[in-house]
């Protein structure tokens, strides 16, 4: 999957480290992706906003195929979980975390106004 999301592109592909953030949580790795196909809609019932599907080997989970929306990167994870909040806002980033250039957009940033 290559996304661009404003301006910059990501790709998880087949091999690649991931972190499931839903329950359990946990990295897995990538086994296979499956896009979507208009002309053949998945048999599984899976729906378009579901795509890609992530194959993925979980600790314990085991082998499973799961929305790919449940997956970030080592990146968006680090971010993630470096980010500091105020009044449900992203007012930074904690000490001695430099976020890429990819993230590194504050909650006011985005704010229209």
């Amino acid at each position: 999957m290559v996304a661009n999301v404003q301006g910059f592109l990501y790709e998880i592909k087949v091999g690649d480290l991931v972190w499931q953030s839903r329950q359990p949580g946990g990295w897995c790795i990538v086994l296979d992706v499956t896009e979507w196909d208009e002309e053949n809609p998945s048999p599984q019932g899976w729906l378009r906003a579901d795509h890609p599907i992530y194959k993925v080997a979980h600790p314990t989970e085991g082998i499973i195929q799961d929305a790919s929306y449940y997956y970030h990167t080592v990146d968006e994870h680090e971010e993630l979980i470096n980010r500091v909040w105020k009044d449900g806002r992203i007012i930074g980033y904690k000490d001695g975390f430099e976020p890429s250039k990819f993230f590194d957009q504050r909650s006011d940033d985005n704010e229209s106004g």
